[in-house]
């Protein structure tokens, strides 16, 4: 969803519509205050926006390391879910292993910019969102094939023959 188009109030009426105890919205450091602030209060006004809603930021998320297991949420939204991506990270790790540790919290991502080079930027965060149900290989080994296949800048003796998609494609729908 792109800048302006909504993402904010998509995620302050994710925990109204998803039946949640501990709702927690992440946000980019930026934007805690305003939403807080303008954001909230305005959009209540014309919305149902529960008031338990707990809204920290990832800056937060990265240097609290017991965040998540003092607040235990059963939902958590990330609003520019992207700051999620790097998988190596201190607060996508820490999310992570939360929900190894709480499989039947749910996610909500919202993002504009959810892909800058590969499927390897959002496979985990689909796995989180959808669990078994996701559209993509739900083991590492499977996802890094789909990304030697997928993704641009691959080198030609590292990308995988096409195999059955070769088939697929010549196939002619038609018929």
């Amino acid at each position: 969803i792109g800048v302006g188009h909504g993402k904010t109030l998509i995620s302050l009426l994710s925990a109204t519509v998803i039946p949640c105890d501990r709702p927690l919205l992440l946000v980019p450091a930026a934007l805690k205050k305003i939403t807080l602030d303008e954001r909230l209060p305005e959009l209540k006004k014309h919305w149902r926006i529960r008031d338990d809603l707990r809204i920290e930021s990832y800056h937060a998320l990265s240097n609290k390391y017991t965040l998540l297991q003092d607040y235990a949420p059963d939902l958590i939204i990330a609003d520019e879910c992207h700051k999620l991506a790097n998988r190596g990270s201190a607060r996508t790790g820490r999310v992570l292993r939360y929900f190894r540790d709480n499989p039947a919290t749910k996610f909500v991502g919202l993002s504009g910019t959810i892909t800058r080079k590969s499927i390897t930027d959002y496979w985990h965060l689909l796995l989180a969102a959808l669990k078994e149900g996701a559209p993509v290989p739900l083991k590492f080994n499977e996802m890094q094939d789909w990304a030697l296949a997928l993704d641009d800048g691959i080198n030609d003796w590292e990308r995988p023959p096409p195999g059955a998609l070769k088939l697929f494609a010549a196939n002619d729908p038609s018929e």
